[in-house]
C-alpha cells in the first residue's frame, strides 16, 4: 500500500522536503485510518454516503447521536471505520474514552496485511452543541 504522505497536525499535504513525499505499509494503513476518522459522512460532495457518521444526520447510528449511556453504539461505529480500511486485517484492541466536555478519544491497536501492528490514538472534540 501506497499513499501520499500528510501532515500529522494540519492534514496538508507534507511538503516539508520541498517534494511530495509518499508513505508505504503500516504507516500508510495508519495515516488512511486517521483520514477516516477524521472524514465526516456527507463531507464529500460527489457522494454524501460515504465517511464517518460523527454527526446526527438521521441516516443511522452517529456517535453524537448516542446517548451519553449508548458506549455499544459508539464502539461498533468505531470497530466498523477500523474494520473497513483497506490493509486492516482486524482490530486487536480498542478503547475508547467520552468525557464530560464531548472529547472522545479511541486508543486502537490493528493487524496489517503485512502481519505487523500498528496502534494508535484519534481524538475528535465536538465541543458544546
Amino acid at each position: 500500500m501506497k499513499d501520499l504522505k500528510f501532515d500529522n497536525i494540519t492534514g496538508d499535504l507534507d511538503l516539508s522536503t520541498g517534494d511530495i513525499q509518499f508513505v508505504t505499509g503500516i504507516q500508510a494503513i495508519g495515516q488512511l485510518i486517521a483520514t477516516r476518522f477524521r472524514f465526516q459522512r456527507g463531507e464529500w460532495f460527489l457522494d454524501r454516503r460515504v465517511g464517518s457518521p460523527i454527526f446526527d444526520d438521521g441516516k443511522g447510528p452517529s456517535i453524537l447521536g448516542a446517548n451519553r449511556g449508548d458506549l455499544e453504539t459508539i464502539r461498533a461505529i468505531c470497530q466498523q471505520i477500523l474494520e473497513g480500511t483497506p490493509g486492516v486485517t482486524r482490530v486487536v484492541s480498542l478503547d475508547f474514552d467520552l468525557d464530560e466536555n464531548r472529547a472522545l478519544s479511541v486508543t486502537w491497536q490493528v493487524e496489517g496485511t503485512t502481519g505487523e501492528f500498528l496502534a494508535g490514538t484519534e481524538s475528535l472534540i465536538f465541543g458544546d452543541l
